[in-house]
């Protein structure tokens, strides 16, 4: 019972999360910006690893 409780309620959760996406575009960059600054400090990791 308390599994269906969890599933339902992190299924709805992220069904609000994609139509809110979806429907308000000015939100994807607060919700991708995470995304964006672990690419930024993967592309600086990787440039100081190049030999110079």
């Amino acid at each position: 019972m308390i599994v269906n409780l969890i599933v339902g309620g992190v299924t709805v959760l992220m069904l609000v999360f994609v139509l809110v996406w979806f429907f308000f575009p000015a939100t994807r960059n607060w919700f991708e910006r995470p995304k964006h600054r672990f690419m930024e400090t993967e592309r600086l990791m990787d440039d100081k690893k190049q030999p110079n």
